[in-house]
This record gives C-alpha cells, sequence and structure tokens, in this order.
C-alpha cells in the first residue's frame, strides 16, 4: 500500500518564481522612485510659490494698500537674489523695502531642490495694488532643479489682473512650455 505524505513549504521552482517577481517589482520601483520624488519636490515648490502669491494678492485687496513679494537683503530692501527667503509684507509707501513699522506677514523659504529665477532678469519684486492688479510690468519666476532635467523646471506666471498660473506642457513632451510654446530653460 503506497502512502502519501502531506507537505507543507514551496517547492524549488516555487521559490524561484516568487523571488523573480519580487525582484521584478523592486527593479521597477527603483527606476521610477528618483523620477517621482524629483517631480513631487519641483511641484510642491511652485505651489508653495503660488500660494504665496495668492496669499499676497488676497492680502493687498483685504487692507486696501500694497503688498510687495521680494527676497530682502540684509538692509531690508528688495533684492533679486530669488535664493534667500521670500518675504511678503504692506508697502502702503512702495519703497519696495521693508521701512520702520512694517513687518513681514508672510515668508517662504528658498525652494527645496533648486533655485528660483525671475524674469525679466533683474526682477527684484512683484506687488499687487489695493484691487489685486499686478503693480508694475508682468513677469515670472521659474523654479529650476539643482540636477538640471529639464523635466523638472515649473514656472509661475503673474499677469497684470493679478493672477497667477503655472506653464503647461502643452505638447505632452515632458517639458512645460512658454507663451511661444518653446520648453522652459534655466540657461
Amino acid at each position: 500500500m503506497t502512502t502519501f505524505r502531506l507537505t507543507k513549504g514551496l517547492t524549488l521552482i516555487e521559490l524561484c518564481v516568487a523571488l523573480l517577481v519580487m525582484a521584478t517589482i523592486a527593479l521597477s520601483v527603483a527606476s521610477v522612485a528618483p523620477s517621482m520624488i524629483h517631480t513631487q519636490r519641483a511641484d510642491a515648490a511652485i505651489k508653495e510659490l503660488r500660494q504665496l502669491f495668492r496669499f499676497a494678492r488676497t492680502e493687498a485687496i483685504t487692507r486696501t494698500t500694497i503688498v510687495t513679494i521680494c527676497p530682502l537683503d540684509a538692509a531690508n530692501q528688495c533684492s533679486n537674489d530669488w535664493h534667500r527667503p521670500i518675504s511678503v509684507f504692506r508697502d502702503p509707501d512702495n519703497s519696495r523695502a521693508l521701512s520702520q513699522g512694517e513687518v513681514i506677514i508672510k515668508q517662504l523659504d528658498r525652494a527645496a531642490g533648486g533655485v528660483l529665477r525671475a524674469a525679466p532678469a533683474q526682477r527684484r519684486y512683484f506687488q499687487f495694488d489695493a484691487l489685486g492688479g499686478s503693480k508694475g510690468t508682468l513677469g515670472n519666476l521659474t523654479y529650476c532643479p539643482t540636477s538640471g532635467d529639464p523635466r523638472f523646471i515649473r514656472r509661475l506666471i503673474v499677469s497684470f489682473p493679478g493672477r497667477t498660473r503655472l506653464a503647461q506642457d502643452t505638447d505632452l513632451d515632458g517639458q512645460v512650455e512658454d507663451a511661444q510654446g518653446k520648453p522652459i530653460t534655466c540657461d
């Protein structure tokens, strides 16, 4: 009489197949993870910047005064060094400086994983008037990743009415474009 013994466990073939499946999944996740991290970092930086601009515009309308957004230098004057923390303050005398009695109402530390570049190139500040409009010229801030990868460049655009929008990837090539449809660069 033949007796069969009940076995519990995996055969060598089953174990090899399971390890192969797990290794394939681990490799695919490992190759996508850095790209996802850079994308999330760029998106978070530009969205945080957009929220700062929306806050400043709302503050200008609510308080019916000029509100300035800029990086401040050691003398509390607006500078074009967008690597510094970006400050928002009420600027009723339109001095583009933190005058006596004025306080910083909100501040944003420098962008993680990248740098900001303003356009026009020497732009030192953005302002909103009491009606929420952009005071002065049009402009934008571009987030340039330290990796240099153009897929992670982001741009915040400020219009005359004071609205902000983000540059889009209209041709779906992985890079955001300017108004002429050309990929934005950080040169």
